[in-house]
């Protein structure tokens, strides 16, 4: 795992049953967007992407979550 890679634990709640799932995200896009910027190109339009990072840089919020309720990835 690197600084690009995220262990998501979802949990979708609607009004009839709960959906869990897990899994493992590369976040490629934000890997592409600092590679441009280490050459100076920052009108490229990955930056135009919304990417994982982002979203939780900017929206997330940590839940009372125990990760072994969930099906954990060997």
């Amino acid at each position: 795992m690197n600084k690009y890679s995220y262990l998501v634990f979802a949990k979708i709640i609607d009004s009839d049953s709960i959906l869990r799932d897990d899994w493992i995200h590369i976040d490629e896009i934000q890997e592409a967007r600092d590679r441009f910027k280490s050459i100076g190109n920052l009108y490229h339009q990955v930056f135009s992407i919304p990417c994982l990072t982002e979203v939780y840089e900017e929206h997330s919020e940590v839940v009372d979550s125990i990760p072994e309720k969930f099906r954990c990835i060997n």
